[in-house]
């Protein structure tokens, strides 16, 4: 997680409506978390539980996680968007996605790993991302 926390990030986030409503990424060092709102924030989340129960992302799925994301990168002025939930990089891949992410699962799944084999989960160095890691932002300097 080094690169994308070790920088002041604003980023938006998509997943359940609990995790977008609770902030539950909330106390991530040095990353504002950006929720969308009003009724996007229910359709990513009427879509998000769709996609999960079926197992399958469907177009219909990808067009609102993409125009949430968008909207949120245009509007909120955030500058990622953080994949809040494990089902979402069936959504998202780097040939398609041309904003970063910072996939949470894979943050902690390399966590996990870290852990396995070295007792320590707290260095696990670059984030797993589909798309431009958020270091990588055009015009930031950190």
């Amino acid at each position: 997680m080094g690169e994308v926390i070790g920088m002041s990030l604003t980023a938006g986030i998509l997943g359940t409506r609990t995790v977008m409503e609770t902030r539950l990424y909330a106390d991530v060092p040095s990353v504002e978390i950006v929720p969308p709102g009003g009724r996007d924030l229910e359709d990513v989340h009427q879509a998000y539980v769709a996609m999960a129960a079926s197992g399958t992302v469907t177009e219909a799925h990808r067009a609102v996680f993409a125009a949430v994301s968008k909207k949120l990168l245009n509007e909120s002025g955030v500058e990622a968007i953080m994949l809040g939930g494990t089902d979402l990089a069936l959504a998202f891949n780097e040939r398609d996605t041309d904003f970063p992410l910072i996939d949470c699962a894979g943050i902690h799944a390399d966590a996990i790993a870290n852990l396995a084999t070295t007792g320590d989960c707290r260095d696990v160095g670059t984030p797993p991302r589909r798309g431009p890691l958020a270091a990588e932002i055009p015009g930031r300097s950190d």
